[in-house]
């Protein structure tokens, strides 16, 4: 084997094993602060955690046609035992909370 196809080889098995899900799901195990466990069995807590504006409540605004500007408070919060689904930041060190599974 010429010394190009093993520089080959080791790169194309390296790339595959660093490369993990990036799709995790997990539960909230506490919301105060968040602590999530993830499927592998790790607890993520809230420092590792970017929350999105679909597991908070906060304030929305919409226009309606025939009523003009309205606005109102989501109910978005999360809960003890919701299950969510999670994106693994580049590097494995933070993940992005998305939403909650259904």
């Amino acid at each position: 084997m010429a010394v190009i196809d093993i520089i080959k080889k080791i790169a194309y098995d390296t790339s595959k094993n660093i490369i993990p899900d990036v799709v995790v799901f997990g539960e909230v195990i506490s919301v105060s602060p968040i602590v999530i466990k993830i499927d592998n069995g790790i607890n993520i807590t809230e420092e590792f955690i970017y929350i999105t504006n679909n597991v908070i409540n906060h304030n929305v605004v919409v226009n309606v046609e025939t009523h003009g500007e309205c606005s109102g408070n989501t109910e978005n919060s999360l809960k003890n035992g919701d299950s969510v689904i999670l994106i693994k930041c580049f590097g494995g060190q933070k993940f992005a909370l998305i939403g909650r599974c259904i």
